[in-house]
């Protein structure tokens, strides 16, 4: 799994903007936990489109061992990968007791 961090942090993955992953931000600190914040950039290819490969060819496939439906937002916390929305508020809920 790409997302290698200390053990003791959670990780909080999303695309480089705040959308989806800002409600775990935001609860991470309220809570005042550390955590690791990876976002994954969307650079502009000169033909036009986009090239999101720092999610589709580095990471995605790592954490798609752990998690057959990983998508972003995603949060990583040990060997537990969580992922959409809902599922993550609600990990997060329950993991710092809010």
């Amino acid at each position: 799994m790409p997302v290698a961090v200390p053990s003791d942090k959670v990780v909080v993955g999303y695309w480089g903007i705040r959308g989806l992953a800002a409600p775990l931000r935001m609860m991470c600190d309220f809570a005042g936990v550390e955590y690791v914040n990876k976002t994954y950039p969307l650079k502009v290819k000169e033909e036009g489109g986009y090239d999101a490969s720092s999610w589709f060819v580095e990471d995605k496939p790592g954490l798609l061992e752990h998690n057959p439906l990983v998508n972003l937002p995603y949060i990583v916390d040990g060997s537990t990968v969580v992922t959409q929305s809902n599922a993550c508020l609600a990990y997060l809920a329950r993991k710092l007791g809010l």
